[in-house]
């Protein structure tokens, strides 16, 4: 555990995944993690194990000198950070010399030249806290690794770039099933501690484990990590939107709302002639009905569920490079751009994989689909409610075990099987 001393508190962080900074493709040389971004992440964290704590509505009367503001934003230290051997070690995410190293989950490059693209950096730090309130000292010194346990930073933090851990953890590599038990338990304690009004039913932590050598250092990881996030971008990208290569298979969340008798906005979208229907008859896409004959009876917009954004693209026709794009569009600035649900932490050897909760203001919100090139539009809601934890659990069901069956191809060995390593009753 790390201590004050006097009013200093200083700690060494290691990175456990690149870091893709806002200013990768302009100068690589001492970018590393912004106390910018850092100090509002770690008060909104404090004052919640305040609240989890104490249970005092009125925090600020009983603890005045901790905050800055009256509005309870900020509290009273200042944060350092520096990076421990001065050196940014600079990772490119797209790889074109070398495809094992390629981190293709990461789009933010695509279609940019490659002086304007991100690119990930490593850098072990060093982060001083000056603090000059006891109580607020307490409660930095009694929480501060498990905040860094908990949290990414940087693009694209929920599928796992940005993750630091402090040193002064002493986790193994590869880690032990008491440390692994360990840090879902406090992504759990974190998730739940988001979450607004009355907690009901079963909170769960998953994890993909990977045989890692000991003692691995950060920068030995350049040509491990990118296999973790190979994994990361095929586990989701199933669960979003399903799989064309070594083998087909559909979305699973179209599968899983086809259980609630919810249809989707894929089908809806080809029904208007908003997006092309794509047959290929060698892999039988599409060729079992045809989903013009098909009128869907409750569609929905339900990959909002797990995030939304501003376009959905498309191919234009089998065999073609060619997109077709869909620009979704709400009046509700809100709902323009929610991130997604599920979030990725990687800590040594695992990946961690949790259920945050949604937004509610998603719900039965009013999007419009619009086809850029033949301007043919339509509206659509998105669903009313989505168990979210429900839909995590099955579906890591379904990739460890029928997915197999699902794409009909023998050979996909590098499917990581997902683990459950912690439940939380939330009831209790």
């Amino acid at each position: 555990m790390v201590k004050f001393n006097h009013c200093k508190l200083k700690m060494e962080l290691e990175a456990q995944s690149p870091l893709i900074h806002f200013q990768t493709n302009e100068n690589y040389n001492g970018l590393t993690l912004r106390a910018s971004e850092v100090k509002p992440k770690l008060d909104r964290f404090l004052f919640r194990k305040l609240k989890l704590t104490y249970k005092d509505k009125v925090i600020h009367e009983k603890y005045p000198l901790i905050f800055i503001d009256e509005g309870l934003n900020a509290l009273n230290y200042r944060m350092k950070i520096e990076i421990k051997d001065k050196k940014t070690n600079i990772i490119r995410l797209n790889n074109n010399k070398d495809r094992w190293l390629d981190y293709d989950l990461y789009y933010g490059n695509i279609g940019k030249p490659q002086e304007e693209q991100k690119q990930g950096i490593i850098s072990d730090i060093t982060l001083t806290i000056f603090c000059f309130i006891p109580e607020l000292r307490k409660l930095i010194q009694d929480y501060i690794e498990e905040f860094f346990i908990v949290t990414n930073f940087g693009a694209m933090q929920n599928k796992g770039f940005g993750s630091f851990l402090p040193k002064s953890c002493y986790y193994n590599n590869p880690m032990n099933e008491k440390q692994i038990s360990q840090i879902a338990d406090y992504l759990l304690d974190d998730t739940i501690s988001m979450m607004r009004g009355e907690k009901k039913g079963t909170k769960t932590c998953y994890c993909m484990k990977f045989i890692d050598k000991k003692n691995t250092t950060s920068m030995d990881k350049e040509k491990i990590w990118p296999e973790y996030f190979k994994q990361i971008k095929d586990f989701y990208g199933i669960m979003k939107s399903g799989r064309n290569f070594r083998g087909f298979s559909r979305s699973y969340i179209y599968k899983y709302m086809h259980t609630k008798g919810i249809d989707n906005e894929k089908a809806w979208m080809k029904q208007r002639n908003i997006s092309p229907i794509v047959v290929d008859v060698k892999k039988k896409v599409n060729t079992k009905e045809n989903i013009c004959d098909r009128k869907d009876k409750n569609p929905k917009y339900v990959r909002a569920m797990l995030g939304t954004g501003a376009v959905l693209s498309y191919i234009a026709k089998a065999g073609s490079s060619k997109k077709v794009s869909i620009i979704i569009t709400s009046k509700d600035e809100k709902v323009k751009r929610v991130p997604s649900p599920i979030y990725f932490k990687i800590v040594k050897n695992v990946v961690f994989i949790i259920a945050r909760e949604i937004p509610e203001e998603i719900y039965n919100k009013k999007f419009e689909f619009r086809n850029k090139e033949t301007d043919k539009s339509g509206c659509l809601f998105t669903p009313v409610e989505f168990d979210i934890d429900e839909f995590l659990g099955k579906y890591v069901n379904y990739y460890n075990k029928d997915l197999r069956d699902d794409t009909n191809v023998k050979d996909i060995k590098n499917n990581k099987k997902v683990v459950k390593v912690k439940c939380r009753n939330l009831s209790e």
